[in-house]
């Protein structure tokens, strides 16, 4: 396109947009037939743009407010079961604690919560509650990272599926003080999605935190 060709595009373009109705008065004369809408004007165009982006906005934000009030929801829970859990005495406490909490506060009836052997501990804890295993040791170097999906730890799964069979997710919260895991939380859902690999993690990983600084306290071990 030559320059002179480029400067006469720019002049009609910048008459059609002075004459926004002008492609519309004379349709026929240059082959146009503006029937059910199908030939707009500048203007309708405009507007038309403007009420998609409008639309998109709105989607978004709709999206935004509900991702906004579900984690406020998550995290009221998360308070309710953190002061469940500081009202603790001892580990018998605790583990109703944690049973109510999941339960009541969460509504996850099905879950595993076992203490690994600590090294140093001047606290009492039920065989019930110990991590019955020989592989404690090379499981607890698994169990720093938080992990969801169909997918755990298979010997904290099968803790899990001896409960239900008909669990289908899974997530393992490893309980770590001072860098070593003392304990974990294991959790089961029957749908298959309800924990699911791409699951934003943080908030169960400060719910892990909250319980693993109580356990500290509880088996009185060194800060």
């Amino acid at each position: 396109m030559s320059a002179k060709q480029s400067v006469n595009v720019q002049q009609v373009l910048a008459f059609l947009e002075n004459h926004p109705d002008f492609l519309v008065q004379y349709a026929e004369k240059l082959g146009f037939r503006p029937q059910e809408n199908k030939v707009l004007s500048f203007n309708q165009g405009k507007l038309a743009q403007m009420q998609q982006k409008s639309e998109r906005t709105h989607t978004l934000m709709q999206q935004i407010i509900a991702d906004t009030q579900h984690n406020s929801i998550v995290m009221q829970k998360l308070l309710a079961f953190t002061h469940r859990l500081l009202l603790t005495a001892n580990l018998t406490q605790l583990v109703k604690a944690v049973d109510a909490g999941l339960r009541q506060d969460f509504s996850l009836p099905n879950y595993a919560f076992k203490i690994l052997p600590p090294e140093i501990s001047k606290a009492k804890i039920p065989k019930i509650l110990l991590w019955q295993t020989e592989i404690s040791a090379e499981a607890a170097a698994d169990f720093y990272h938080v992990q969801c999906g169909s997918q755990i730890h298979a010997a904290i799964q099968a803790l899990l599926i001896q409960q239900n069979p008909s669990l289908m997710s899974f997530l393992q919260l490893p309980v770590v003080w001072q860098g070593k895991t003392i304990a974990f939380l294991a959790i089961g859902h029957e749908d298959s999605g309800y924990f699911h690999a791409d699951l934003s993690t943080d908030l169960a990983a400060q719910l892990a935190a909250n319980l693993a600084a109580v356990l500290a306290r509880l088996l009185r071990l060194p800060e």
